[in-house]
């Protein structure tokens, strides 16, 4: 580690040395031992700068003659770091939520990672190493994760992306982490009904009161609340004859008796039904049905 050398101007048994620690029991010294004859000072073991960075403690130079006679010096010791720790991030994993639809540069999440090593050994630079799609970035830096571009749930639900911490050692060392992230869901989607037209027919008279005409069905890609689709007539239905009982199945049913010689165009009737999500800014879609009355034989016959 060092060499202490001293000198006296005396001669002889008087001018020889030997060398020893101040306190030989003290706490800085146990790592190290010195030679009594050249003053080489020289570790007893492994040291490490992540534990200790400096030890401070005092050699005794002492003369052989009578009475003997001694000085000291003060010697600190400054272990040098090597780059022998990875960094590790706080957390093994992270997760995280982020809209769909939210704009580039959304901050979505902050990794952090440390290093017991110091100087250059503890500077680090973060990076995506894996997953994204190139959607996420990385402030090298901050540890920051942002989005880059729109985010589209119907398409790509959840993403899991590998965070890598690399230190600026010689060579350098690298840590890594999984960040999980849930893509949320904004009711960017209008219910679709299965058909465009529906066609359906309805006996006239009595017995057709009460009957189901036809069952139309939505689906909505959306999840959750922006998915609940309800049921209404929006159209064609002015005399109320038609009705669906429960807004959330789109089964039509009839309310009154028909008449097919009242109405003996065909279709006789054509519907508007809508289907509306419950999303906060409801979302539509429509779709037709067209009901035809057919005959029951309810007429006399008028003879001339």
């Amino acid at each position: 580690v060092v060499t202490v050398a001293a000198s006296d101007v005396d001669v002889g048994s008087n001018a020889q040395m030997f060398f020893g620690f101040n306190d030989p029991t003290g706490v800085n010294v146990t790592d190290f031992a010195i030679d009594s004859t050249g003053g080489v000072v020289t570790t007893k073991r492994a040291l490490n700068a992540d534990v200790k960075k400096e030890y401070t403690f005092v050699v005794r130079a002492t003369d052989r003659g009578t009475p003997p006679l001694s000085s000291t010096a003060t010697v600190t010791v400054v272990v040098q770091d090597v780059n022998d720790n990875d960094p590790t991030f706080n957390r093994s994993r992270y997760l995280a939520d982020v809209s769909e639809n939210s704009l580039g540069g959304t901050t979505v999440v902050t990794v952090s990672a440390s290093e017991k090593d110091s100087g250059q050994n503890a500077k680090i630079t973060y990076s995506i190493s894996f997953g994204g799609s190139g959607l996420f970035a990385v402030d090298s830096t901050t540890g920051v994760v942002t989005t880059t571009g729109t985010l589209d749930r119907e398409s790509v639900a959840s993403y899991t992306l590998t965070v890598t911490a690399k230190d600026h050692g010689t060579p350098p060392r690298s840590g890594q982490t999984t960040v999980q992230i849930t893509v949320l869901d904004t009711n960017d989607n209008k219910p679709v009904f299965t058909f465009s037209l529906y066609a359906a027919s309805v006996v006239e008279g009595p017995s057709g009161v009460g009957k189901v005409v036809s069952t139309v069905s939505a689906s909505d890609a959306d999840i959750g609340i922006n998915q609940q689709i309800k049921y209404s007539i929006t159209g064609g239905n002015s005399d109320g004859i038609f009705s669906i009982p429960d807004p959330t199945i789109g089964r039509v049913t009839t309310l009154k008796a028909l008449d097919r010689e009242a109405t003996p165009q065909s279709p006789a009737y054509t519907l508007t039904i809508t289907a509306t999500d419950q999303g906060v800014s409801n979302l539509i879609g429509t779709t037709q049905l067209q009901v035809t009355v057919t005959d029951v034989n309810d007429k006399d016959r008028k003879s001339g």
